[in-house]
């Protein structure tokens, strides 16, 4: 049976602000190899909450957690993002 790793990514106003432009974050795993992983508008409202947002890819497990950077500059990366800009109203 294989170990399941946990891997914890906190992520800064830089890292949100890519997530946001193109989807997802890349990952490059010694047991999976390179992978990317989603993040859909549910994720992005739970994060913008100070939520972790959970996702498992084979045996390891990505735990996130947006920095605070402060609702206002959440509210103006996500109304650039071409993907979930119409998520600013909700937050």
């Amino acid at each position: 049976m294989e170990q399941i790793k946990e891997i914890r990514i906190i992520l800064t106003e830089d890292t949100f602000t890519q997530l946001c432009k193109i989807g997802f974050l890349k990952h490059q795993s010694p047991t999976i190899g390179r992978c990317d992983i989603q993040f859909y508008k549910h994720d992005i409202t739970s994060l913008t909450k100070g939520e972790i947002v959970t996702k498992e890819i084979d045996t390891e497990v990505f735990k996130f957690i947006l920095q605070d950077i402060g609702i206002d500059n959440i509210r103006e990366i996500i109304k650039r993002s071409p993907i979930y800009y119409e998520l600013s109203n909700q937050i």
